[in-house]
């Protein structure tokens, strides 16, 4: 399943990551290495990784592992799919809820 993951970083674990040889780019890269993201995008605002990626469940517990370890807490994951995925998916799932919440 595709995920939009956010690796949010407190404060104090984000200055844990400033110190480390190289800063975050290292660690940051072999996470992007390890999971070959679609997308990855990086806050200005404030410390946060965004990544769309293709995920397993072995592959979602070992991405909130390394993201709550790096981050201080638990990544937020939200499922996704693609705009041209959409229509079928929402339709099948329209389909299913009104037969449950319809009784037919």
């Amino acid at each position: 399943m595709k995920y939009l993951v956010e690796v949010i970083v407190t404060p104090k674990k984000g200055k844990k990551i400033e110190k480390r040889p190289g800063g975050p780019g290292p660690v940051v890269g072999r996470m992007i290495e390890k999971f070959q993201p679609e997308a990855t995008f990086m806050a200005l605002s404030r410390r946060v990784v965004y990544m769309v990626v293709e995920l397993d469940q072995a592959g979602v517990a070992e991405l909130m592992m390394i993201g709550s370890e790096l981050g201080g807490r638990y990544p937020r994951f939200t499922e996704v799919v693609a705009d041209t995925q959409f229509p079928e998916v929402v339709g099948t799932a329209v389909t299913g809820a009104r037969s449950v919440l319809d009784g037919k």
